[in-house]
C-alpha cells in the first residue's frame, strides 16, 4: 500500500514538515480553480495573520484627546456658536463679507456659512445684492 504525505508549500526545501491545512483564495463562488496552498501550523499562522482583520486607527492614541474639548458631536456646536459671536461683535457697521472675516480672523468659508445662517436667523441683515451686499447686526 502506497501513502501519499502532504508537505508544506510555504517551508523551504529540506526538512519540510507535513501539512495539515490546505487554505484557498476564492472569490465565495467554490474553491474549483482557486489557488490552494498546503501549509504546515506555523505557516497557517502565519497566512492567517495576513488576512486577520486589525482594529481602526485613530488620529489621537487612548487618552491624548486634545484637552478642554468635548466630544465631536458637541465641539461643531459650541464652536460654530463662538464663531458666531465674533462674527455678531465685529458687524457694528455696514461690511463685506471679507472684511467681516478679515476683522474676526476667520476662514472666508466659514464666514460665508455663518453670515447665512446669521441672516436666516434674522440676527444680521443684508443690505444689497451680489457684489454689493453689505451686513450689520440686526
Amino acid at each position: 500500500m502506497k501513502r501519499t504525505i502532504l508537505v508544506c508549500d510555504w517551508c523551504p526545501e529540506p526538512n519540510k514538515p507535513s501539512a495539515v491545512a490546505q487554505l484557498a483564495l476564492t472569490n465565495g463562488h467554490g474553491t474549483k480553480g482557486a489557488l490552494a496552498a498546503d501549509l504546515c501550523v506555523k505557516c497557517t499562522k502565519r497566512a492567517q495573520k495576513l488576512f486577520r482583520r486589525r482594529p481602526a486607527t485613530h488620529p489621537h492614541p487612548a487618552g491624548e484627546a486634545s484637552k478642554g474639548k468635548t466630544s465631536s458631536t458637541h465641539k461643531g456646536v459650541r464652536r460654530g456658536q463662538e464663531k458666531k459671536d465674533k462674527i455678531l461683535s465685529v458687524a457694528t457697521t455696514l461690511m463685506k463679507k471679507t472684511e467681516i472675516a478679515e476683522k474676526a480672523g476667520l476662514n472666508d468659508a466659514i464666514t460665508n456659512w455663518h453670515i447665512k445662517q446669521l441672516v436666516a436667523d434674522g440676527q444680521l441683515k443684508k443690505i444689497g445684492r451680489g457684489n454689493a451686499s453689505r451686513y450689520v447686526r440686526a
